[in-house]
């Protein structure tokens, strides 16, 4: 592909861990397609993660007792992988979100953390009309 090419996905889901798998093995596909997935194999297992844990974490916490919807975007091109997420439900606050306790491990607890450290930029924010935005940036390993 060209250098100038970019690609973008976009798709409206119910928020259910149903919808996750098959949605999770298209992120994987498009950035299999884009890079050469030998090269970058850890990385796009990195970004399947973030992926899984964003989604995840919108389907646990801001629909918690109700059906919802998420709009997914997945944004290539040259440089950055780019994945938007946006929902109807319950908003959050990141900051309050703490870091796991090593001392005292669990099964969950780690989904923020690992978006944060996995991410090159992330934003989070409400548009005050009931929509929850959450986007993440990340540069493209190089020699693709």
């Amino acid at each position: 592909m060209s250098t100038k090419e970019k690609v973008a996905v976009t798709i409206d889901a119910p928020a259910s861990l149903v919808v996750l798998r098959p949605i999770r093995m298209l992120v994987r596909e498009l950035l299999d397609q884009w890079l050469s997935v030998e090269e970058h194999a850890e990385f796009v297992d990195d970004m399947e993660l973030v992926f899984s844990e964003a989604f995840t974490n919108i389907c646990r916490h801001a629909y918690p007792d109700r059906d919802g919807e998420i709009r997914v975007t997945v944004e290539l091109d040259s440089n950055r992988l780019e994945l938007r997420f946006e929902d109807t439900g319950v908003g959050f606050d990141p900051e309050s979100v703490p870091d796991p306790d090593p001392a005292s491990p669990g099964v969950s607890g780690y989904g923020w953390c690992i978006i944060r450290e996995k991410t090159d930029r992330w934003s989070y924010y409400s548009d005050g009309r009931g929509r929850n935005f959450l986007e993440l940036s990340v540069r493209l390993p190089q020699g693709r």
